[in-house]
């Protein structure tokens, strides 16, 4: 008989081995302890105005929202130094991240079928967010002209410029008459295109997202 342990010779019989000591009775195979929840996480930086946008995202999909950091980024030193100088010597542009964390039980009932939904979801986003759907050669949204004049300067300087010349008054007056004419002309063509091809693009996109937060409610509220 050789032990178990360390494989000296033994006499047969022995419950234990005179060289290490090792019992020789019959012991059970360890229990596998299967944990009841295997936990995945995500973290990543993105933009303050998108924080509340992506942390809804994310606990659509069955995630849970963990922690939050605002993180410093490109720090410009002058402005850290100095206490900033705008954009006439800033080195380097300050830009705040914040860094989401999230963890979800991969568990989950559908976890399969979630995460599909979830990969549609966030890819479709992305491109929601790019603008890459809106329709090609389409006009921009026309600005409303502005009358310089009398928008930026004091409104009796204006009156004693048009007093001294008349004309200059006529001139601008016709002036804004045409700019107003143009606009009214380019903001019902960009009008006419925003509500026959933008806006049915747009909401093609956005009800898809819809529904895909839709279908993950569905499948989470069965855990």
């Amino acid at each position: 008989m050789f032990c178990r342990q360390c494989g000296a010779n033994i006499g047969d019989g022995a419950r234990f081995c005179p060289s290490c000591g090792a019992s020789q009775d019959d012991v059970p195979a360890p229990v596998q302890v299967q944990k009841s929840e295997r936990w995945e996480s995500t973290s990543l930086k993105i933009h303050p105005d998108e924080e509340q946008a992506t942390i809804d995202n994310y606990e659509a999909f069955g995630w849970e929202f963990v922690s939050s950091q605002t993180i410093d980024t490109a720090d410009s030193h002058l402005e850290r130094e100095f206490g900033g100088f705008g954009d006439l010597v800033s080195i380097t542009e300050t830009t705040n991240y914040v860094k989401l964390a999230f963890r979800r039980n991969k568990n989950i009932a559908h976890y399969d079928e979630i995460t599909k939904l979830e990969d549609e979801y966030f890819t479709l986003y992305k491109r929601y967010k790019s603008k890459s759907w809106v329709p090609s050669g389409g006009p921009k949204k026309p600005k409303k002209p502005v009358d310089y004049n009398t928008e930026f300067l004091p409104e009796s300087v204006v009156n004693i410029a048009y007093a001294l010349n008349p004309l200059a008054k006529f001139t601008n007056k016709k002036h804004m008459e045409k700019k107003n004419k143009d606009y009214e002309k380019d903001y019902a063509v960009w009008k006419e295109w925003k509500t026959e091809k933008y806006d049915p693009a747009e909401r093609a996109i956005t009800n898809r997202l819809d529904e895909l937060k839709r279908k993950a409610d569905e499948l989470l509220s069965v855990n």
